[in-house]
């Protein structure tokens, strides 16, 4: 049913991430249908 669980992030953890981590991170793609 669920393809990837997510947990939340600590704000320290997120210092030196890049944008493309980020989007791979929290990306959230096909959540609603057309």
């Amino acid at each position: 049913m669920f393809d990837r669980t997510y947990y939340a992030t600590h704000p320290d953890m997120m210092e030196c991430v890049s944008n493309e981590e980020l989007r791979d991170r929290y990306l959230i793609d096909g959540l609603f249908r057309e």
